[in-house]
């Protein structure tokens, strides 16, 4: 499973809008928190999600040169855009570390009451109010 895909596609906020799609994707987001949930305590933990963006990473580098470029981002958008973001040091890549940091803006953004974890519920609300649901 390209778990990565999944989560940048969440991102950038393309979704389908209607009602099967729509169930089809919440469906998606809580497939998506099981599998960044390891430990399957129903939390995700900073080393979770760091470990589930190595994961993603990996699966994405087919060439495993420890970059991902436009090549290896193929999802429904341009796949310039979602370099676009990640590319913190604009060189038309993104590294593991700028993907990890990436990750952890997501976890930071998600962890709403600042306990270091995140809950379903918290997922879930991050992710419904940037996805057309």
């Amino acid at each position: 499973m390209r778990c990565l895909i999944g989560f940048i596609v969440l991102s950038l906020s393309i979704v389908s809008t209607d009602a099967f799609a729509q169930q089809a994707d919440k469906q998606k987001l809580t497939n998506e928190f099981f599998n960044m949930d390891a430990n399957k305590d129903g939390v995700i933990s900073m080393e979770e999600i760091e470990a589930y963006s190595d994961r993603a990473f990996n699966e994405m580098d087919r060439d495993t040169n420890q970059y991902l470029d436009t090549n290896e981002v193929a999802v429904k958008s341009e796949p310039g855009e979602v370099l676009k973001g990640a590319d913190t040091d604009k060189n038309g890549q993104v590294s593991r570390e700028e993907a990890r940091q990436r990750f952890r803006g997501y976890f930071k953004a998600m962890d709403t009451n600042q306990n270091n974890q995140v809950t379903q519920d918290e997922y879930s609300d991050y992710w419904k109010a940037r996805v057309n649901f």
